[in-house]
């Protein structure tokens, strides 16, 4: 079965794999950044045009106890537990336990051979940003605070019985212009940039319908952000950190 989790316990034990973290398991503190630059026909030197944040690529390594002779068996059971083609993992420290973070194992695993023991070494690319464990949900208008240090994209819910409605996430103002019946609500989700409209057990695609979205927001922006909505909505997020 694949791992969903890798949890570090306060006493720096590593589950599902039942060792101790050793020395050299230490996360970047910051992802790796790419620059965006370009050079210019009769300008000197470069245009900077920002950069943008890539992943976190760190390696695990695991003292595991085994005896010999369930070695070979523990080892499998570790190949099942990363394969990649399973998706990201949720790897968690529980010295830090409001933050989380997606990995995903994409390197070859290997292994040392001691006696009655194993020291693992998994290398893991994990995603740019680390996200709250905790998913937050504001009803209607008020204040959505982010209590990270970079903004977090939020996932938008109209509901109810409604004409044309819009919401103003600081300062942005997002519409949907279509109707609603009670029972249906259209999603919008700032991460993949969808927007969906769902009648039961029906998802219709209404990208085309929605204005106000686009991959520069609106975000929650560290702190509290003001929102404002006459109808029936719900704004859902994970406060991000770098």
């Amino acid at each position: 079965m694949p791992a969903t989790e890798i949890v570090i316990g306060t006493d720096d034990i590593v589950q599902p794999f039942g060792g101790v973290r050793l020395q050299g398991s230490e996360v970047p503190i910051l992802p790796k950044h790419k620059k965006y630059s370009e050079e210019v026909d009769y300008y000197p030197g470069e245009i900077i045009f920002g950069t943008n944040p890539l992943t976190r690529d760190f390696a695990l390594f695991i003292n595991v106890y085994k005896l010999n002779a369930s070695k070979p068996v523990y080892l499998r059971q570790v190949a099942g537990w990363l394969d990649p083609r399973n998706g990201e993992i949720l790897y968690k420290d529980e010295n830090d336990p409001d933050k989380q973070l997606y990995v995903i194992c994409t390197d070859e695993v290997t292994y040392k051979n001691k006696h009655n023991s194993l020291i693992l070494k998994i290398p893991l690319v994990g995603r740019a940003f680390y996200e709250s464990r905790t998913e937050h949900t504001l009803a209607n208008s008020g204040t959505a605070t982010n209590a990270g240090n970079y903004p977090a994209p939020c996932l938008i819910r109209f509901f109810g019985a409604c004409t044309d409605p819009t919401i103003t996430i600081g300062g942005t103002l997002v519409s949907y212009t279509g109707n609603l019946l009670a029972g249906e609500y259209v999603e919008i989700d700032m991460t993949e940039l969808t927007a969906k409209k769902v009648v039961g057990a029906v998802e219709t695609n209404i990208e085309g319908s929605v204005s106000g979205i686009s991959r520069t927001g609106p975000f929650l922006n560290p702190g509290d952000n003001v929102v404002n909505t006459v109808f029936s909505t719900a704004v859902i997020w994970r406060d991000r950190w770098k």
